[in-house]
């Protein structure tokens, strides 16, 4: 339970407000028929969360102590347990980026008027992870570790199965789908190899991890190390879902200057004025 609140981060954080925000869009676009502009919307919608949970994927993989000791205290966990939940949080976020992009496939098949592929595609997941859960559980010595790799198995499970059922109704281009996410995976896998040193470096020579202040130093310090590392890759690689998330950084940038322009004008009342 600890691991996966952990976990669930990222994806309430990606997965759930863009798959929330592309529902009515791919829904309008439904109505109209226009399939090739619903497949663009739905495509460029999975390459915006994943954009954000691989990266998250692998901070939660490298930062897995860290982030269990500032998140839970260390005087209530012992080291030994520390340890295990780290564990736990290693295993559960391989299937972060599949759980998250899960939420827009979802929609999309909502919004196609599919309600019944999405119900039975979580009955079988769900069974696949009780299954595999059992078998770790009782034929395997793999215990707490073995349930949470059964648990990623069946997140994935859930998005390759949505894929599929996605793909038949509207027929994807699996270049225009793969190759970007190839791209964010290449870049998310160097990130991970490179935040290792740096990691690891902090941890034992410079920081002091056993305060609240170091740990908050530490995974502030590496995550945008990370990070840097992973938007520099993605531009190497002329990915275009960094360009697109340039392009809104910057518009959020002027929000002030839009505001302005916009003629709306919010009148408030001074302190003065109201004590007068």
């Amino acid at each position: 339970r600890f691991a996966q609140r952990l976990m669930a981060i990222p994806i309430r954080v990606f997965g759930v407000p863009i798959g929330q925000a592309a529902l009515p869009f791919l829904s309008q676009e439904s109505g109209k028929g226009d399939e090739d502009r619903f497949r663009l919307l739905l495509v460029q919608s999975v390459h915006q969360v994943m954009f954000f949970a691989w990266p998250a994927s692998v901070l939660l993989l490298v930062l897995r102590i860290p982030l269990v000791r500032f998140a839970f205290g260390t005087k209530n966990f012992p080291w030994s347990d520390t340890v295990l939940t780290g564990k736990l949080v290693a295993i559960l976020a391989l299937s972060v980026a599949a759980q998250a992009v899960a939420h827009v496939l979802v929609r999309g098949l909502y919004a196609l008027h599919d309600t019944k592929g999405p119900f039975w595609v979580s009955i079988v997941s769900m069974l696949l992870g009780v299954l595999l859960g059992g078998y770790v559980t009782y034929f395997t010595s793999y215990g707490l570790l073995g349930i949470a790799a059964s648990m990623s198995v069946s997140g994935w499970s859930e998005a390759v199965m949505l894929t599929m059922l996605l793909h038949k109704k509207i027929h994807f281009n699996m270049k225009e789908v793969f190759m970007p996410q190839i791209k964010m995976m290449c870049a998310a896998f160097l990130m991970a190899c490179g935040l290792y040193f740096p990691l690891k470096a902090l941890d034992i020579v410079i920081i002091d991890t056993t305060h609240t202040l170091g740990l908050i130093v530490l995974t502030s310090t590496v995550s945008a190390i990370g990070m840097i590392a992973y938007f520099g890759l993605l531009w190497l690689m002329k990915t275009e879902e960094l360009q697109i998330v340039t392009k809104l950084w910057g518009r959020m940038s002027g929000w002030q200057k839009n505001l302005a322009k916009s003629g709306e004008a919010i009148e408030t009342v001074s302190a003065e004025a109201t004590v007068d």
